[in-house]
């Protein structure tokens, strides 16, 4: 859908189906990839995830039609360790893959 500038997954969920993870060069390939999730899911409640740090995939979300479900909150025991530090560009990530992955 975006000819080689990103990518994205399409997975049931138990809501639906939950987009995510989506990486894409620039808010166009973003755009595509969104619209090939929207074509897939034909009538299927879609999810997606986003990245707080882009403000991008905020937008394309709300222009949409997408809606605030629910704010969510990593969560981490101490003792154990920490995922390390994100360090790619939050603005290429449009989705996360979802919590259930960590």
């Amino acid at each position: 859908a975006a000819e080689g500038r990103g990518y994205a997954l399409l997975r049931t969920s138990r809501r639906g189906l939950q987009l995510g993870p989506m990486v894409a060069a620039d808010a166009p390939a973003a755009e595509a990839l969104l619209r090939w999730g929207i074509a897939e899911a034909r009538e299927a409640t879609v999810q997606w995830d986003l990245m707080r740090e882009n403000d991008a995939a905020r937008s394309l979300a709300e222009a949409y039609g997408f809606v605030i479900d629910r704010i969510l909150h990593r969560m981490v025991l101490h003792g154990v360790p920490a995922p390390p530090p994100f360090e790619a560009s939050p603005e290429c990530v449009y989705s996360i893959a979802g919590f259930d992955f960590g």
